[in-house]
């Protein structure tokens, strides 16, 4: 019986992974939402500067080295890279 019950799991597991899995803009397909739908671009400026020192939006993740992060995909969330110093390195979508 305990070996039927483990089959059971492992196949429930395979069958549920691929609705798991994240699209992402594969070359050929149509983005849902362009490249800048949180407007990254207009916070470009602050590469280099110290997190503490910007003013940036509310709402804004901070993702620090080692963050543990929902990996829920936001297009519209800024998402602001930071470095173990402090420093912001970089701004994405997501």
């Amino acid at each position: 019986m305990r070996p039927l019950l483990l089959s059971l799991m492992s196949s429930a597991v395979l069958l549920a992974a691929p609705g798991c899995v994240s699209i992402g803009n594969r070359s050929g397909e149509r983005a849902l939402f362009p490249p800048s739908a949180c407007k990254a671009e207009q916070y470009h400026g602050f590469i280099g500067a110290p997190l503490a020192a910007t003013t940036l939006p509310v709402g804004v993740r901070v993702i620090e080295p080692g963050a543990i992060l929902t990996q829920d995909y936001v297009p519209t969330r800024l998402n602001a890279l930071v470095d173990a110093r402090g420093s912001i390195t970089g701004f994405r979508c997501g």
